[in-house]
């Protein structure tokens, strides 16, 4: 199976969303009925276990847990991942997270119950599991945005926690002061991992926080940036080796599945997905060498007025900002429904693929093709509506330009 990309959903189409929130409901209504199970799973091992929560564990837990439910959803809609919800820019009531057609909105003043959505209690498709001692008995969803922590994470506090140079520290709980492990997680400021489930509030804050359908999208970012630290730091060993409780040294196989160790989850890559910001994006008005856009990122021409979008469809599209549905020129490749990436290449062609890893994707369009392409040449917007690949040199020497066939 090819290469997955794990994409913010503020660029999910949405027909994307659409397809996501169905996919979802059929694994708690349809013949797999299994969305209860990964509830259950999550609140045993916040009550009942030493791993998943409050030691080094926690992260490579929420990934495995990530995992299964990619592959339960997988089961629904071939090829489908989690998004994301990156909270330092989507971080009130009214981001597109929140809209009536995908997750819904907040709950009412009166007690929390959700009533707008896919997910509202009374539309007869969502009913929450309840366990004794959990703090939250009722059987709708429930949300109170702002109630227990008024904010949400900044991007101040992610990058205080990205800074830390080792994973965790001794003694491997949640008075570790150092890692970034216990920063993430939120035991110690800036607390990022708890400030989320407590600013949601409702379903989102006991255990059983899986009811809440946005937690798959909350911990879809943790283990976004848990890829990002390690980018960030190569050399930074997972810690502990051995002495922590069963279920956070790295030869631990993990429950309830026993299918992974820790050791396993490390490379997020070598288990099939990528994230969505790990290509390297075009700065202003040039894709340079190397450069990569995924579906939702555009380059711009130096005065603004024209767009070169790479769609979540799969389509490469030029359009004038003021009227993004008057498209002077496109690739087509959305008719191939195999949205992947748009990248200029080291060897001067400008190439879009489909899905799949670097080496594996397959190529849906590229340009040049009449001539052999010429090794660091780049790609413009230019400010007439024309987009161009040239030398890095010879701007005014383009080896193709979109005006051509």
């Amino acid at each position: 199976m090819g290469q997955i990309v794990r994409r913010n959903q503020a660029v999910l189409s949405a027909e994307e969303k659409r397809a996501y929130v169905d996919a979802v409901l059929q694994l708690k209504n349809g013949e797999w009925r299994i969305y209860d199970d990964y509830v259950t799973w999550h609140y045993l091992m916040a009550t009942k276990s030493s791993t998943g929560h409050k030691g080094p564990g926690f992260l490579p837990w929420h990934r495995d847990f990530l995992l299964h439910f990619e592959e339960s959803l997988a089961a629904v809609k071939p090829g489908i991942s989690i998004p994301y919800w990156d909270w330092t820019k989507d971080n009130s009531e009214w981001s597109s997270l929140w809209n009536q057609q995908f997750m819904g909105g907040n709950g009412r003043a009166t007690d929390g119950k959700v009533e707008d959505g896919p997910f509202a209690y009374d539309r007869g498709e969502w009913v929450c599991v309840t366990f004794d001692g959990d703090g939250v008995t009722q059987k709708y969803l429930t949300r109170d945005f702002g109630g227990a922590s008024k904010v949400l994470p900044t991007a101040a506090a992610v990058d205080e926690c990205l800074a830390a140079t080792s994973y965790d520290v001794a003694p491997w709980d949640t008075t570790s002061r150092t890692g970034f492990r216990n920063r993430l997680e939120g035991w110690i400021p800036p607390g990022v991992h708890n400030m989320v489930h407590q600013w949601v509030g409702g379903a989102m804050e006991p255990p059983s926080s899986p009811n809440e359908p946005a937690f798959f999208l909350h911990h879809c970012n943790l283990d976004r940036l848990w890829a990002e630290w390690r980018q960030r730091h190569p050399g930074a060993p997972y810690v502990p080796v051995s002495g922590a409780p069963p279920g956070n040294n790295l030869s631990d196989v993990l429950p309830p599945w026993n299918e992974r160790t820790i050791a396993d989850l490390l490379d997020h890559r070598a288990l099939g997905y990528q994230y969505d910001t790990e290509f390297p994006l075009p700065q202003g008005h040039q894709m340079l060498p190397g450069d990569t856009l995924v579906g939702g990122n555009e380059v711009r021409s130096g005065n603004g007025t024209y767009v070169l979008g790479y769609q979540t469809d799969g389509n490469l599209v030029l359009y004038p900002a003021a009227d993004p549905h008057n498209v002077v020129w496109a690739t087509g490749t959305w008719k191939n429904r195999d949205a992947g990436r748009c990248t200029m290449n080291f060897d001067g062609t400008l190439t879009v693929y489909g899905k799949g890893a670097p080496g594996q994707a397959p190529d849906q369009w590229h340009r040049p093709n009449a001539r052999p392409p010429a090794a660091g040449c780049r790609l413009t917007v230019r400010d007439d509506g024309v987009i161009a690949l040239h030398p890095a040199d010879q701007p005014d020497q383009p080896l193709w330009t979109s005006k051509d066939p």
